[in-house]
């Protein structure tokens, strides 16, 4: 998968993959018991925009419904994030329909 800048949309590479940090935020989401979800923290080398995906993953047995719901509420949550500098971006995973 091709993940891309949020604000000047240049392709990432793996050397923009901040490994430490992504690291650090999914001890965070298993220590809250999030599932279905994953978190990868990128650096664009070009505008110094720091975005942070969230893949979300269907959960055995979870309904389409129940999918969207959960993936709306992620986004939501993102979206009141507003942090300068970092955007976070919610991507569906497996093809799930939306």
């Amino acid at each position: 998968m091709n993940r891309q800048c949020s604000r000047c949309q240049r392709t990432f590479t793996r050397e923009d993959f901040l490994s430490e940090e992504s690291r650090n935020l999914e001890a965070d989401r298993k220590a809250a018991r999030l599932q279905g979800v994953h978190f990868f923290d990128y650096r664009c080398p070009a505008c110094g925009n720091e975005d942070v995906f969230l893949d979300v993953v269907r959960l055995d047995g979870e309904s389409a419904e129940a999918y969207a719901a959960r993936k709306a509420e992620l986004e939501a949550t993102a979206r009141r994030v507003g942090a300068e500098r970092l955007e976070v971006v919610v991507v569906k995973r497996d093809g799930a329909p939306e």
